[in-house]
């Protein structure tokens, strides 16, 4: 639960495809993973993370503007 929180949402780092992929490897034992190409496109991303603006790959909850302010610091 503390790892994918709303606030910590990355589309390129930290999506729901990070999320559902870790939910199966826990499911079977870390024997199956969802298929690569699903999550592809935010891996190759993920090497221009520092060119992409981050009000753009971030998701800010509403409510949790102070929060998510502060742990950008």
């Amino acid at each position: 639960m503390d790892e994918y929180r709303a606030n910590k949402y990355d589309m390129l780092l930290k999506n729901c495809n990070h999320f559902t992929d870790e939910f199966v490897r826990r499911l079977f034992g870390g024997k199956k993973r969802i298929s690569g190409y699903i999550n592809r496109a935010a891996y190759i991303g993920s090497f221009l993370h520092c060119l992409v603006p981050t009000k753009y790959i971030t998701v800010i909850p509403e409510g949790c503007e102070e929060e998510a302010a502060a742990l950008a610091e």
